[in-house]
C-alpha cells in the first residue's frame, strides 16, 4: 500500500510522512527534496531551496518537473516495494496535467491545519516568493482556499491538525493509519 501525504506547506507532511515511513519500515519519497537534489545534480549548484529555483526559473519550470518526477515515481521507485511513502510539495496536486496520475495514488492523506498557522511557519522561514509582499498573508490564505478544494479532491483521508503539537499531530496520524495496516 501507498501512503501519499498531501496538504499546505508547512502541514506537516515530510516530518510525519518520514516517521510513519520509519514506523511500517516502507520508502519514503519526498517530491520537493528529490527535485531539489535533482535540480543541484543537473546544475551543478548548490541551491538550497525550491524557492530559490522557482525565483530563478518560475513556475512553469517547477510544474514541469513535478509532472517528470510523477512518472517516474508511478513508473520506477514505487513498484519497487509493497510499501511506500510519499510526502508530495504542496502545490502538486493543484498541477492540472497530474490529475490522472494523481487519482491513481492510493491511500491518499490530506493533512489539514488552520491557515493562520500554516502562515506562521511560512513566514519564519523568510520571504515567499509566490506570494504578494504587498499582502503575503491574505494571498496566502487565497493560495490555502484554493488549494483545499484539490486536496479533498484526491483525499482519501482528511485529519485535521489544529491545534496539535507535532508529536499530537504525529500520534493522531499513526493511529488514524495503524487502523488499516495489514
Amino acid at each position: 500500500m501507498n501512503y501519499i501525504f498531501t496538504g499546505m506547506k508547512h502541514c506537516g507532511k515530510s516530518t510525519i510522512g518520514r516517521a510513519w515511513s520509519d514506523y511500517i519500515n516502507a520508502p519514503f519519497y519526498d517530491t520537493d527534496d528529490i527535485i531539489l537534489e535533482d535540480y543541484r545534480k543537473e546544475k551543478g549548484t548548490s541551491v538550497e531551496t525550491l524557492r530559490q529555483i522557482y525565483t530563478l526559473h518560475g513556475n512553469k519550470f517547477l510544474k514541469d518537473r513535478e509532472f517528470e518526477l510523477m512518472h517516474h515515481l508511478n513508473n520506477e521507485l514505487l513498484p519497487k516495494s509493497d510499501h511506500n511513502v510519499v510526502s508530495l510539495g504542496g502545490g502538486l496536486p493543484v498541477n492540472i496535467d497530474l490529475i490522472d496520475l494523481l487519482q491513481g495514488l492510493e491511500t491518499v492523506i490530506y493533512l489539514k491545519d488552520s491557515y493562520s498557522r500554516l502562515f506562521e511557519r511560512v513566514a519564519a522561514t523568510g520571504k515567499v516568493p509566490f506570494l504578494n509582499e504587498d499582502n503575503a498573508e491574505e494571498h496566502f490564505y487565497s493560495l490555502c482556499r484554493e488549494r483545499e478544494g484539490y486536496y479533498i479532491l484526491h483525499a482519501d483521508i482528511i485529519i485535521d491538525l489544529d491545534n496539535l503539537s507535532l508529536e499530537a499531530a504525529k500520534d493522531k496520524v499513526f493511529k488514524t493509519l495503524s487502523a488499516g495496516v495489514t
